[in-house]
């Protein structure tokens, strides 16, 4: 009975952080719309798109921190709690990918929003650029900081394009060797 009310209490966790990913995004979007709004109807419109960062990143981070915790404890469902009556970790893991490389097989799902807006933020800054300002030192700093924060959220994307549940059953399943040999 304790293992069931584990089970359920960690289901309810993950549909908790799953919810903070939604309400994150949904914050994320409406503040990226709100900003871009905002600094196409200004005059330095470039230099305002590139707050645009200053949500892109921590919304990022908060998304993909949450979704590798949702990982983690559907990895320990998966080896400490099903099998008797609770399986959907490890049906779900045996159910074939039909749809191949459209079903986000070459980069997590979770990265396309952050991806996506990164990459529009950097056509509108520069559409908006006043290219001849590249002659001040103000203007080359301009362009440096947006390339430098698209690649900051690029490499962030690239370190964790592939978010998945394996490596987290293989710490669990090395935990429970550890448990089970100091008994």
């Amino acid at each position: 009975m304790k293992k069931d009310k584990e089970y359920l209490m960690l289901r309810e966790e993950i549909l908790h952080l799953d919810t903070i990913i939604n309400n994150t995004i949904t914050f994320f979007y409406t503040f990226i719309s709100a900003i871009i709004l905002f600094a196409l109807q200004s005059n330095n419109s470039a230099a305002l798109i590139l707050v645009s960062y200053i949500i892109i990143i921590p919304a990022y981070r908060i998304v993909v921190g949450k979704r590798k915790n949702i990982f983690r404890i559907a990895a320990y469902l998966y080896v400490f709690l099903e099998g008797d009556t609770f399986n959907w970790e490890r049906r779900q893991r045996k159910m074939p990918n039909i749809y191949g490389i459209l079903s986000f097989s070459r980069i997590s799902s979770i990265n396309y929003p952050f991806l996506f807006v990164s990459t529009a933020v950097m056509v509108i800054f520069a559409w908006k650029f006043e290219w001849n300002d590249l002659k001040s030192v103000a203007g080359i700093a301009e362009v440096l900081i947006a390339i430098i924060l698209y690649i900051v959220q690029l490499l962030y994307i690239f370190k964790n394009k592939k978010i998945k549940m394996d490596s987290y059953i293989k710490q669990w399943e090395d935990v429970k060797r550890g448990i089970k040999a100091s008994k």
